[in-house]
This record gives structure tokens, C-alpha cells and sequence, in this order.
């Protein structure tokens, strides 16, 4: 997580420089944002000595605020790109030749949105619901490539704040999400020249923290 402290400088300036006038947002307003920040793919480095579990991350969304503490969110999410290298077992039990491993994954999100107005400029948020997860994983060697896909349904959550600016339309973010992935790979199988092997599957929490703004409208 090299890249998150800067990220969190970056909204603490912005918190900093928040006035107190203004208004929040109202009652059947709509609206629409981006941000961009650091995604970690949660254990995928442990015991592989040359690994990148971080990329960058990024979201787009838009929403609805039906009530001054409630709002309705979707959007995409792109949870970055992460490799390994390393060996796997065959179905013989033989080790495979050295490959690397690229995964890829993209989410659809919907959630509810809690917030807490701590004054008429800065509010802070919850958010939670589900994601449609979609991951892709090159495998390649010296003797060839293999590429395999899933997809799934998971839980989506985390933590944030907001400052409107003195436009009272646009707001600046701060974000920590965490998305939940299940049984990613389970059953496929992998041919890395010709070597085979299988996969279990495993669980996976991509973790990001992301700093954006949203427009109100």
C-alpha cells in the first residue's frame, strides 16, 4: 500500500480547506462521480518472492439521495492488475516450469449509502451491498500461455467522508473500500506447455482507497 499515504494526504488538504457555509445535499438529488487511488490484492504475495500485489484502481458511479442520510449508489469499478511468478503442482504431482501469473478483475457495483453530516460542509459515509466480480488470469511460460476466466457475486463495503466545495455542487472524496471475492478459479484447469494442473479456488479481498470528487445535480 506504497501509494495510500499519499492519497490521504492529498483529502486531508482538502478537509483543511473545507468552509463551514453551505448546504447538503438535497432530498431527490442525483449525482455522479470518479475516483482514483490504490487497489491491493489482500495475501497474494505471501511466500512468492517476486510478486506485485498493488495497482492502480479506479471507480465510476452515480446515485441518488432519496433521504439527507441515505442515498443509492452503482457504478464500476476497475480493482487493477496484479502478477506472480512462481511453480505449481501437476496433476502427477511433478512441478510445473516457472510461469507467471497476470490476474485482471473488474467489478459492477450496487450499494446503499449511510452518511452523518458533521457540518454543512463535511459529511461522512458508509457504504454496503453487493458487487458482480469478473477476474481473468494469464498464465505464461517459456513453452506457452494459458488464460482462464470466472465470475461472481460478493459483498462490498467501506468507510469514507466528503467535503462540498463552495459551489455547493461539487464534492471531494476520500474513500476505503473492501470487495469480497469467493471460489475464484475453483475447478478450472491450467496448461502451461505441457505441464497440467488444476485450481481450488480460493477467497480474495481486493482492498482499494480511492480520492475523487462527485457532482450533484
Amino acid at each position: 500500500m506504497k501509494h495510500f499515504h499519499f492519497v490521504a494526504v492529498a483529502a486531508a488538504v482538502a478537509f483543511t480547506f473545507a468552509q463551514s457555509a453551505g448546504a447538503q445535499d438535497a432530498v431527490g438529488s442525483k449525482y455522479w462521480g470518479a475516483s482514483i487511488g490504490q487497489s491491493e490484492l489482500d495475501d497474494y504475495c505471501d511466500g512468492v518472492a517476486i510478486c506485485d500485489g498493488e495497482d492502480i484502481g479506479l471507480a465510476v458511479y452515480g446515485g441518488y439521495n432519496f433521504h439527507e442520510n441515505f442515498a443509492a449508489e452503482y457504478g464500476f469499478a476497475y480493482l487493477g492488475e496484479t502478477t506472480r511468478t512462481g511453480r505449481a503442482l501437476t496433476t502427477s504431482g511433478d512441478r510445473t516450469p516457472e510461469f507467471t501469473q497476470t490476474d485482471d478483475v473488474g467489478s459492477l457495483f450496487g450499494v446503499g449509502v449511510g452518511k452523518i453530516n458533521v457540518n454543512e460542509r463535511v459529511a461522512l459515509f458508509g457504504k454496503a451491498g453487493l458487487h458482480y466480480w469478473n477476474a481473468e488470469s494469464t498464465f505464461t511460460s517459456s513453452s506457452g500461455s494459458h488464460v482462464i476466466e470466472d465470475n461472481g457475486i460478493g459483498l462490498l463495503y467501506g468507510v469514507g467522508g466528503q467535503v462540498t466545495l463552495p459551489n455547493d455542487k461539487i464534492k471531494l472524496v476520500l474513500e476505503y473500500q473492501i470487495f469480497k471475492l469467493k471460489d475464484v478459479y475453483k475447478g478450472q484447469t491450467v496448461r502451461i506447455g505441457g505441464s497440467l494442473y488444476g485450481t481450488s479456488g480460493s477467497d480474495a479481498d481486493i482492498k482499494q482507497l480511492r480520492v475523487g470528487f462527485l457532482y450533484t445535480f
